[in-house]
């Protein structure tokens, strides 16, 4: 699991269970060179074309925020 957040919450990530951290302060996630099963966007900050892309085939977008967009993206999973 990789997970995104400030240099102020890597220590609350690492305690969480995040294998890897990536500093959105000091990178950009959307940049990064992995690929991912699931982009689980908490926030919903990122645009959902920008973030299909960092996703593995068949891999999926969840969102606690959903939208007219994520809804017809496809392979998006709304938790609300």
């Amino acid at each position: 699991m990789t997970g995104v957040c400030s240099t102020k919450n890597i220590k609350f990530a690492k305690q969480t269970g995040a294998d890897a951290i990536i500093d959105y302060t000091k990178e950009d996630v959307l940049t990064h060179k992995d690929h991912y099963d699931i982009f689980f966007d908490v926030v919903a900050n990122q645009p959902i074309s920008q973030t299909k892309k960092t996703l593995k085939s068949g891999g999926f977008y969840l969102t606690t925020l959903p939208s007219f967009q994520s809804v017809v993206v496809g392979k998006v999973v709304n938790l609300v």
